[in-house]
């Protein structure tokens, strides 16, 4: 083990010029992850992808059908809608996205974004 490393192999990793980036290896896992057959594995796969939420713009409208489906007391009933949602979170999730920290000697817009499904600032 190397300490003091400009980038460690974590689900996300910070470059040498303060940007974020998400690891290929572990979106690849993502990406190569069956349908849900069990709530368990809609659970599985929200969790797992909730991860990356950062780099996936809108995350909670794009999973908010797969939220829904694992609320207690409801039963799994995998349709079109399902399916479609989690074609979409995977697209986004494969999108290379740079993240970086803000520069607070610039001027720069704070946006933030409410729905009755979610909440987000950019």
């Amino acid at each position: 083990m190397t300490l003091l490393q400009s980038r460690a192999k974590i689900s996300w990793s910070l470059s040498q010029r303060k940007r974020i980036h998400n690891d290929p290896e572990k979106i690849a896992t993502i990406l190569n992850m069956p349908s849900q057959k069990a709530t368990r594995q809609v659970h599985s796969f929200l969790g797992v992808s909730s991860w990356y939420r950062r780099f996936v713009p809108n995350f909670t409208e794009l999973a908010h059908a797969l939220y829904n489906l694992v609320k207690k007391g409801t039963k799994l009933k995998w349709n079109e809608e399902r399916e479609e949602a989690t074609k979409n979170l995977k697209e986004a999730l494969a999108e290379a996205r740079v993240l970086t920290y803000p520069d607070f000697e610039k001027t720069f817009l704070l946006q933030a974004d409410a729905t009755y499904c979610g909440l987000g600032a950019v």
